[in-house]
């Protein structure tokens, strides 16, 4: 599935409509199947899955729009398997509620291991939105988010795989949206650290969790970077005939924000009082940096590069290459 950043509007769209004709049987097959560990607290199955339903369509239809390069989520991916536990607050969302689409998907899930002729589904976008959550201590609420699967790609590997008749497979993809409900993620807002848990309940870390815990710690990790200086954020450019289509449907001109890596203003550091005699690499790596105007510590990227003066050698004889968009 190949997808612009000047697609996304066009494919929010028809993300709302799949979900609003196919969600309620969706969750509530997943309610009945005990695979939706988080859902409404209501008796009946069906009205459990109309509100889901209802809820996953008004993150969408609010959503901003965002775009993240190739390269950029390569960076987001790698960086979230190192990136620090912190307190999640409304502040550090982008918006209050979006859709992110990412250039090369963040994880490939092989359901197969779980269940009998199931495809291999590639994360490739997440929504997200304001929830308060059935935990008294949500005292502050959180966010919700929902990963969606590439519907090509889901259904190319069951067709690969022989998972079901290949008529239905697609006439399943000619009804479904190309973007596919996948699964889901709650954190709460809190001024006290959270600690994150993997799919048994047990606590892990970002850096040694897998599954859903793993792609919120890329999504963590790229509403982190969006506003730090290794992030690019342009508006995507919309021709005149988009722009008279929305104001023909009273429409506000499409806007979709896309997140590319900013090329480096130098690839080499040596200021400093000391004398060194040889150059070196520094890894990609967090830090917590102080931002006096919240009164919080928040992760900040520091990306690859080398230090030391730049007329003396390098130690290993090595090099370092920077992403640049």
């Amino acid at each position: 599935m190949l997808i612009r950043p000047v697609d996304l509007p066009s494919l929010r769209d028809e993300t709302v409509d799949w979900v609003s004709a196919s969600g309620p049987e969706l969750y509530e097959r997943a309610i009945l199947d005990g695979r939706q560990l988080v859902k409404p607290m209501v008796a009946s199955s069906a009205r459990g899955a109309a509100i889901l339903t209802a809820q996953e369509v008004g993150r969408l239809r609010k959503a901003d729009l965002f775009y993240v390069s190739e390269q950029m989520t390569t960076l987001a991916v790698a960086a979230g398997r190192s990136l620090p536990e912190f307190t999640l607050m409304p502040e550090d969302l982008p918006s209050p509620s979006g859709l992110v689409y990412f250039a090369k998907p963040i994880a490939a899930v092989d359901y197969s291991q779980w269940y009998e002729n199931e495809a291999e589904s590639p994360i490739v976008a997440a929504s997200w939105g304001h929830w308060t959550g059935n935990n008294p201590a949500w005292v502050n609420g959180g966010v919700w988010v929902t990963w969606y699967a590439d519907r090509d790609a889901n259904f190319d590997s069951a067709l690969e795989r022989g998972a079901g008749n290949p008529r239905r497979i697609e006439a399943a993809r000619r009804v479904s949206g190309r973007l596919l409900v996948d699964n889901e993620s709650q954190s709460p807002f809190t001024t006290t650290p959270v600690g994150v848990a993997d799919q048994d309940g047990q606590e892990t870390t970002f850096a040694e969790a897998t599954g859903v815990v793993r792609w919120l710690a890329t999504l963590r990790a790229t509403w982190l970077l969006m506003s730090q200086p290794v992030a690019s954020v342009q508006e995507a450019e919309f021709d005149r005939a988009a722009r008279r289509r929305a104001e023909r449907q009273g429409q506000p001109s499409p806007r979709v924000r896309v997140i590319s890596l900013r090329r480096p203003a130098s690839t080499a550091s040596g200021h400093s009082d000391r004398e060194y005699n040889h150059q070196w690499i520094v890894r990609g790596h967090w830090r917590q940096q102080w931002y006096p105007a919240r009164q919080v510590h928040r992760p900040l990227w520091i990306a690859p590069h080398v230090k030391g003066p730049e007329d003396k050698p390098l130690l290993g004889g090595e090099r370092v290459y920077h992403l640049a968009r």
